[in-house]
């Protein structure tokens, strides 16, 4: 997650102090009690600085547009107008959808409306509908707005928000935990010294590999070969025949020529920028990432890729950690039960070195049940594997005196804290593993969704923003079963273009006002048969 509030925190204060913001609010709310006009005068000074920010975006990028096109801006759809082809343009509306994540779509609409109600004096545009041409006001009591806070907030990305583990010390701590759907059950928790002093800080950082220039890579048939016979020998010892090198040997290379533009037989594989292999099934494209993937990480490169489903990202990453020396991870969710469910029958139960005697795989390391600190839990009411509140401990807070009443009284802290014993607990091995790995294995959901662990990245990103940053490589194994994915996540019932007017593309068009403005031949000439 992006810092997108930080910008306005001065600016919001300033509106807050303000006698023009405070006076509208009571002769607003006249018979509202202080609480409530405390409020309405915090949201009314976010909704101005919101409002303000993104019409200064329509100033610098269409001036000549109405208010209702900050709208249109805001959805992130390079239309193909003059205006939108400047590098700096496209810039400043990507930094400002950032900053207005909330005031998308709809919400864009209504807060523009309550702004056009707000008195002059408290705003700098003029603007007395929704459809007009936002004017800044030459004599507005806050000239400086425009030029020291809203245009080098747009000239600036918002960096990624900072976090800071904060871990619970000695004393009695509070989790609210939920079973089987029923209320959130308040159980206390007694931390003592000893515990809270066992691991003050992590044991594991990032291995960072990547550099800010990715240039492309060359890797020859034969040394595909010898890596491939390095990995047989090493599964060998584990009384695995995988046969990577005769498999490999029996897959022929035909690469693209551009001059020709045609396919030629070669020995070389050029990685630079998106890179396809296909061929039918069971040709062995499978068998060449995998290989691709050890050449790789061995060479000290971090690879990412992406497979179906949660079983063969962990078959995958127990290969390459436990039998092939290759520091790998599985990436998956907070849904641990259901992913357990789903591993132990085909790897847990089945693989692993004397598994029938008793002994356990090494891949039971991910998925490890035990909790340390429900030892110390002072109720009956237990959290359930999965469940655990790692990152949600809370200690009660006094309230203000209330002479009504001679009892103190205590309330949930707002301010939440990490469990002692995390960078300790057999729970977040895992998030060791993926600290120090070489090789990240995702889901396509994993990849969109899961954040990174604590342990190892200061900053809060999703992994498909951690593999744009940390990864050299990203490999995507049955890619239309991962497209598919992709596709139920971001248009799961989607009319791209049809004849109706009522498409995907056709809306699109009728949002903006300067795409709306084009002529229809211009619009939507021949963009069938463009598309299919």
């Amino acid at each position: 997650m992006r810092d997108t509030i930080s910008w306005r925190k001065d600016l919001c204060k300033k509106l807050r102090n303000s006698d023009e913001l405070q006076q509208y609010i009571v002769s607003s709310l006249v018979n509202a009690d202080t609480k409530v006009q405390q409020r309405e005068l915090k949201r009314l000074a976010q909704l101005i600085a919101d409002v303000e920010l993104g019409l200064t975006l329509l100033k610098e990028v269409a001036p000549e547009e109405p208010a209702t096109s900050v709208e249109a801006l805001l959805k992130g759809y390079h239309f193909p107008v003059e205006q939108l082809q400047s590098d700096r343009n496209w810039q400043l509306i990507q930094n400002a959808r950032f900053y207005l994540i909330k005031r998308k779509g709809r919400q864009w609409l209504r807060v523009l409306q309550e702004y056009i109600n707000l008195p002059e004096i408290i705003r700098i545009y003029s603007l007395e509908e929704a459809r007009n041409v936002p004017q800044p006001i030459p004599s507005s009591t806050y000239p400086t707005r425009l030029e020291k806070i809203y245009l080098p907030t747009l000239l600036k990305t918002p960096q990624h928000r900072q976090r800071k583990v904060k871990l619970a010390d000695e004393g009695r701590w509070y989790a609210k935990i939920s079973q089987k759907g029923n209320s959130p059950v308040e159980v206390p928790i007694d931390i003592p010294k000893e515990v809270a002093n066992i691991a003050p800080s992590s044991v594991v950082s990032l291995r960072r590999t990547r550099t800010k220039q990715n240039p492309q890579c060359s890797v020859t048939r034969e040394e595909l070969i010898l890596a491939a016979q390095e990995m047989d020998d090493k599964l060998s010892q584990f009384g695995q025949q995988e046969n990577y090198c005769n498999r490999l040997e029996n897959i022929l290379f035909e690469l693209y020529d551009v001059e020709s533009d045609n396919f030629q037989h070669g020995n070389q594989l050029t990685l630079e920028g998106l890179i396809h292999i296909v061929g039918l099934l069971n040709v062995g494209k499978s068998t060449l990432l995998e290989i691709l993937i050890y050449f790789f990480a061995k060479q000290g490169d971090r690879c990412g890729l992406m497979v179906n489903d949660v079983a063969t990202a962990v078959r995958l990453a127990s290969l390459f950690c436990h039998k092939l020396g290759i520091p790998a991870a599985p990436v998956l969710g907070s849904k641990r039960q259901e992913q357990l469910a789903k591993v132990y029958e085909p790897i847990l139960k089945s693989e692993g070195k004397e598994i029938t005697k008793g002994g356990m795989n090494p891949a039971w390391r991910w998925f490890s049940p035990v909790c340390p600190l429900l030892a110390l839990v002072q109720s009956e009411d237990k959290w359930e594997f999965g469940n655990e509140p790692c990152h949600k401990l809370y200690q009660k807070v006094l309230v203000a005196d209330n002479d009504d009443s001679d009892d103190e009284d205590w309330q949930e802290s707002d301010e939440k804290y990490t469990c002692p014993l995390y960078y300790k607990c057999p729970r977040h091995h895992l998030e060791h593993d993926i600290a120090t790995a070489s090789v990240w294995i995702f889901t396509p959901a994993s990849f969109i969704h899961t954040r990174v662990p604590r342990q190892g990245f200061e900053q809060d990103l999703t992994f498909a923003e951690a593999v744009y940053r940390e990864c050299k490589y990203l490999f995507v194994d049955e890619a239309d079963r991962v497209q598919i994915q992709f596709d139920e996540e971001f248009a799961p019932d989607e009319v791209l273009v049809d004849g109706s007017g009522n498409s995907f593309l056709n809306k699109q068009a009728k949002t903006f006002y300067i795409v709306h403005q084009m002529t229809s031949s211009q619009f939507y000439q021949n963009r069938q048969w463009e598309i299919f």
